[in-house]
């Protein structure tokens, strides 16, 4: 393995030692955890953050490129926040991303997040975001009383109605 791209955005993305491919190896322990050679262009190429980069036709999570929607490459930025290493923006949308397991393969996913506003959506933990009007499990708008909400710990958040177990089961109080 080569030269990290960008050492200051992510310590997972690596040239290989020809500088011909990008290589995606976590921390750069190619050896025990993972080395995944890229399809990605070399020359336009551009590390986001620790897990998200793009290249002049993709972007992607870790080392797949997403290819189930249409993201606006020219325009697309990511706020270098904590807990925002899965969420990228562009002109119009606020977008999720996931690697999952499909085929006996993985593959790179995107979402956009329905009803979010860009210009002021935050994450506010690991899992939780606003954006000044609406609360958001991941990429699900919850529909929650905005000012008495709040995150109890990673498995429970209330609102002054409801307990929230996940974005799509509450227990009535």
């Amino acid at each position: 393995m080569g030269d990290p791209v960008d050492k200051e955005k992510s310590s997972h993305y690596y040239y290989n030692k020809s500088n011909t491919k990008i290589q995606f190896s976590p921390l750069g322990n190619w050896f025990e955890v993972e080395n995944t050679t890229m399809e990605a262009d070399i020359e336009s190429f551009e590390v986001f953050g620790p897990i998200l980069g793009r290249d002049k036709n993709y972007i992607f999570i870790t080392a797949h490129a997403v290819t189930n929607i249409d993201i606006d490459l020219p325009s697309f930025r990511v706020k270098n926040e904590d807990h925002m290493e899965n969420i990228g923006f562009d002109k119009d949308y606020i977008y999720f991303f996931k690697k999952v397991y499909e085929n006996e393969n993985y593959k790179g996913t995107g979402k956009i997040i329905k009803g979010a506003n860009p210009k002021t959506f935050i994450r506010t933990d690991y899992d939780w975001a606003n954006d000044g009007k609406y609360h958001f499990f991941k990429s699900t708008k919850v529909e929650a009383d905005f000012d008495s909400f709040k995150v109890l710990n990673e498995y429970f958040a209330k609102d002054k109605h409801l307990i929230f177990l996940s974005p799509r089961i509450s227990l009535n109080l």
